[in-house]
């Protein structure tokens, strides 16, 4: 299993799309600075988040940045280099230039108005032995977010195979990739992007990057970290499915006033503290009820695609103990790996409903 292809997310500030990045910030009303004498809840206070950090989590080395490319490939490549990890690592940034989801599409994020880390962390699981990390880490994010002070009217899912969603819009993702592996370990690096507010300004932006790349009919807001890409390349002619409507964009303001980015990071931690440990020892088993719990698309009608095109449609079922989605579909049976594949709702299909199918 390469989980250097598994869909997820960190976010970014794209070099390479600096028309759309400048119209998130002034959409945004610029950079979120810090208040002189006042605790700035877009801002990381270092003492209160080791205050609040539990025991598993203490421990690991915390670096908080303003700028960098990614904090995935910063941890990335520094394990490569030196092959060795002492400690589990978290690398935050309030802006990445260079930060990528799947493919290495880009990703928008204002500063402050998302939280964007990556963790380090070595696993004594060869690399067959990592099947379904992202959807355990899934369950981390959810388990985080649930330990905020969130509006219990809003509710928290998991879209396959690494969305987090809020009411049905994407609140955020995971990008998995592994530094290293042997016989006996791996070390993988983990980055978790989430959106925390204005949406506004958030959909102002992909808009603008959709309008930049000239193909505003494919802008998607898929992302935790904003983010904004087009499946359509101009030398292909493949039809999309059209009943396939993309995810749209969520923030954790909508169901946390204010929220706050050091409570946000340090409950995130804890969680992975958890669940990593966990997985360490038994794999993706003792996850799977969990991730079923909050399967988004359960019972529902979707479309799976593929470099633009539809590849099946069917109604979603179960994940298998690799944590592979089984859809249900004319033809039979069909199980997804997790790879560059988009699963979206059919039309009609709400991903809030609580309807039956």
């Amino acid at each position: 299993m390469d989980t250097s292809n598994r869909p997820d997310i960190t976010g970014a500030n794209p070099l390479t799309t600096a028309r759309a990045a400048a119209a998130v910030t002034a959409a945004a009303g610029g950079s979120t600075a810090r208040t002189a004498g006042t605790a700035d809840p877009a801002r990381i206070d270092r003492a209160r988040l080791e205050s609040l950090l539990g025991d598993g989590a203490r421990g690991w080395s915390i670096e908080i940045v303003e700028q960098t490319g990614s904090t995935n490939a910063d941890l990335t490549d520094r394990l490569r280099e030196s092959r060795a990890l002492p400690a589990p690592v978290v690398r935050v940034a309030y802006l990445q230039n260079a930060g990528r989801g799947r493919r290495g599409r880009p990703w928008l994020a204002a500063p402050g108005h998302a939280l964007l880390f990556s963790l380090a962390y070595p696993l004594q699981r060869a690399l067959d032995g990592l099947a379904g990390l992202s959807l355990a880490v899934g369950t981390a994010v959810t388990a985080g977010l649930r330990a905020l002070p969130l509006d219990a009217a809003h509710r928290l899912a998991l879209k396959w195979p690494n969305d987090i969603l809020l009411d049905g819009a994407k609140l955020g993702g995971v990008l998995i990739e592994t530094a290293w592996s042997t016989a006996e370990m791996s070390a993988v690096v983990i980055g978790i992007g989430l959106n925390l507010r204005d949406v506004n300004a958030l959909t102002a932006g992909l808009a603008a990057l959709s309008a930049a790349a000239g193909d505003a009919s494919e802008g998607r807001a898929t992302s935790a970290a904003t983010s904004a890409y087009s499946n359509k390349h101009p030398s292909t002619n493949m039809n999309t499915d059209p009943s396939a409507p993309p995810t749209a964009a969520a923030t954790l303001e909508q169901t946390w006033p204010q929220p706050d980015i050091t409570e946000t990071l340090a409950q995130l931690l804890n969680a992975l503290a958890h669940t990593l440990g966990r997985f360490d020892q038994a794999g993706f088993a003792p996850f799977r009820e969990l991730w079923l719990a909050d399967h988004a698309y359960a019972g529902r009608q979707v479309a799976l695609i593929e470099n633009g095109v539809t590849i099946a449609h069917g109604t979603a079922e179960s994940v298998d103990t690799l944590g592979q989605l089984l859809i249900a579909t004319p033809q039979g049976r069909h199980t997804c790996v997790a790879g560059d594949v988009s699963l979206r709702l059919r039309h009609g299909a709400h991903a809030n409903s609580t309807d039956g199918p």
